[in-house]
C-alpha cells in the first residue's frame, strides 16, 4: 500500500474536526481504518452527490441540467431531452453477440490490479432514428463501455500510439483488469459515429457564409500545445472549408480534426446561422445507462465513477488491428475477458495509490480526470483488503443518506 503522505488541512475540503464516532455509520468505521481523516471527509462530501455521479435522474446530472441540457454541454438543447428520448430508435445488439451484464462484487478482484479505462460514452447497437427522422443509412454504434462485451471483440480499443503505451506496461502488473471509467459527455465528439449521424441529417450547405467562415476560422485558429516541447502549432490552419468535399474526406481520417469540428459547431449562436443541434447528435449516439451522469467538475469535486464494465487484460499486453472505426487497435483480454460490472465507486476510494500521489504532488483536484486518462497505469491499484473495505465503507456512507 502506498503510505498517506502529508496533505494541507483543507485542501480536500476536510472537515476541520472530523469525529468519526459520530460522523460516520457504525459500519463504516472499521471499513474506513485505513484512510485518513482528510481521505474520509472527501468521502462525506462526495456521498450525497452519489446520484449526480451516477446519473440517477437526469435533474441530477449538475448544475446546468434537466429537460433542456446534456449533462456537460455548455448550451442548451434545442428539444429537451425527453422529446429526443421519444424521437429516437435505438436497437441495441443482440446477446449472440455480447456477453450479459452480471453484478460482481469487489472482492471477486481481490489480488488483481486495477487499470482504468477511461473512454467515451458512446453506446453499443444500431441507431434507426433522430429528431424523428429515420437515418437512410441506420448507423452502427460500436460502444464504450460495452465493447468490451463484444464476443468477438478486443478488452479495449483505441489508436495505437496511446493503447500501446498501455499494453506495454502490462507484463509488469499482476493479474491485470481494466476498469471502463467514463469521459464527460462530449468525449465522443471524437468518434466516426458523431459525423456518420450528423451528416445524415445536416451537411455545412445548410448554413450561412457568415456561420461557415466563423467555424473555418475556428478550426484553422485551434492550437495544440506539446507537453514535452511546450511549442505551439496550428495544426488545422491550412485546412479547406467545411463545405469543401475535401474538408469531408479529411474528417474520415483525421480523428483530431473531426473533433474540433463538432465542437466548433457546437456553439449557440451559430444556429441562427444554420448550425446543427450537437446536443441531440450527442444523446442520440451515447449509451443510455451513461445518458444522466454528471461530468467532473468543481460541484462534484472532479470525480468519477468506477465499474460499470470490467474485463481481465492480457498479461502480455497482446494487441491486434481493430474492427471499431475510430480506433485502429485492439487491446485484448485475458482468459476470462469480460467479468461484469462492480459496484459504482468513485475513483478516488478506488484508485487509493493513485489519488495519494496526486494530492501529494498537487491540492488541486481539477486535473485528474485529465491525468488518469493520460497516465492510467502510471501507479495500477492492486486490489487488496483495505481497498475492499474502503469501497464497502463509502457505500455504507451512500446508504445512510438514503435511510
Amino acid at each position: 500500500m502506498l503510505p498517506a503522505k502529508p496533505i494541507i488541512k483543507g485542501v480536500l475540503g476536510a472537515l476541520s474536526n472530523l469525529n468519526r464516532k459520530t460522523d460516520l455509520p457504525r459500519e463504516a468505521i472499521p471499513l474506513l481504518k485505513g484512510r485518513t481523516d482528510e481521505e474520509v471527509a472527501n468521502y462525506l462530501r462526495i456521498a450525497p452527490l452519489n446520484n449526480f455521479l451516477i446519473g440517477m435522474n437526469r435533474k441530477l446530472s449538475g448544475p446546468q441540467s434537466g429537460e433542456n441540457w446534456f449533462p456537460g454541454a455548455n448550451i442548451r438543447l434545442g428539444s429537451t431531452m425527453s422529446e429526443l428520448d421519444e424521437g429516437k430508435i435505438f436497437i441495441p445488439r443482440s446477446d449472440n453477440y455480447e456477453a450479459q451484464v452480471r453484478n460482481i462484487p469487489i472482492e471477486s478482484l481481490q489480488g488483481m490490479t486495477a487499470v482504468p479505462l477511461v473512454g467515451d460514452r458512446t453506446a453499443t447497437g444500431t441507431l434507426m432514428r433522430i429528431l424523428g427522422q429515420d437515418l437512410a443509412n441506420p448507423v452502427d454504434l460500436q460502444g464504450g463501455k460495452n465493447y468490451m462485451r463484444g464476443l468477438n471483440e478486443g478488452a479495449w480499443a483505441s489508436e495505437f500510439g496511446a493503447l500501446s503505451k498501455l499494453a506495454g506496461r502490462l507484463p509488469e502488473i499482476e493479474n491485470p483488469v481494466g476498469i471502463y471509467t467514463p469521459m464527460a459527455g462530449a468525449g465522443s465528439d471524437f468518434a466516426h459515429m458523431t459525423t456518420d449521424v450528423l451528416h445524415q441529417i445536416w451537411s455545412p450547405s445548410q448554413m450561412t457564409k457568415e456561420g461557415i467562415d466563423t467555424v473555418n476560422k475556428v478550426i484553422r485558429g485551434t492550437s495544440v500545445k506539446s507537453p514535452k516541447t511546450k511549442e505551439i502549432t496550428y495544426p488545422f490552419a491550412n485546412s479547406p472549408s467545411i463545405d469543401d468535399p475535401k474538408f469531408m474526406q479529411l474528417i474520415e481520417t483525421n480523428s483530431p480534426l473531426r473533433k474540433t469540428y463538432v465542437q466548433a459547431l457546437d456553439k449557440s449562436a451559430l444556429r441562427k446561422q444554420g448550425a446543427p443541434d450537437m446536443g441531440a447528435i450527442r444523446h442520440a449516439i451515447t449509451d443510455p445507462d451513461l445518458m444522466n451522469i454528471s461530468p467532473p467538475s468543481k460541484d462534484n469535486l472532479y470525480e468519477q465513477m468506477m465499474g460499470y464494465g470490467v474485463t481481465d487484460l492480457s498479461p502480455t499486453g497482446a494487441m491486434r488491428p481493430s474492427t471499431h472505426k475510430t480506433y485502429n487497435t485492439d487491446l485484448l483480454s485475458g482468459e476470462k475477458g469480460y467479468m461484469g460490472k462492480l459496484p459504482l465507486t468513485p475513483r478516488s476510494v478506488l484508485m487509493r495509490d493513485w489519488t495519494r500521489d496526486r494530492r501529494f504532488k498537487t491540492p488541486d483536484q481539477y486535473g485528474d480526470p485529465r491525468s488518469i486518462f493520460t497516465g492510467p497505469v502510471k501507479i495500477p491499484q492492486i486490489i487488496d483488503q483495505e481497498i475492499i473495505d474502503a469501497t464497502e465503507g463509502y457505500q455504507a456512507l451512500v446508504r445512510q443518506l438514503q435511510e
